[in-house]
């Protein structure tokens, strides 16, 4: 049986690995949000609604998902982590 310090240690690693991870779709729905804003600026600005909103949300998502895709091979739960042991 582990000590109250071993646990709290383990229920910082759990937070950090939850925070890590709610970062990345913070990440996503924000750079997605703002090729939708600079596509909405752009198509008041140029008069060609809604083609430039609906280019930029397209090219926000396909951006994020790469960097989504990148970042993730780095990021693996606590379980899959080469030396843990499975419970």
């Amino acid at each position: 049986m582990g000590s109250a310090s071993d646990r709290e240690e383990r229920e910082r690693a759990k937070l950090g690995e939850w925070g890590k991870h709610a970062g990345f779709g913070i990440q996503y729905a924000v750079t997605i949000g703002i090729f939708a804003l600079i596509g909405w600026k752009l198509d008041g600005w140029l008069g060609t609604e809604p083609w430039l909103i609906i280019v930029m949300v397209f090219l926000g998502f396909i951006g994020a998902t790469v960097s989504l895709v990148k970042q993730l091979p780095t990021s693996r739960p606590p379980a899959a982590r080469k030396g843990s042991a499975p419970k």
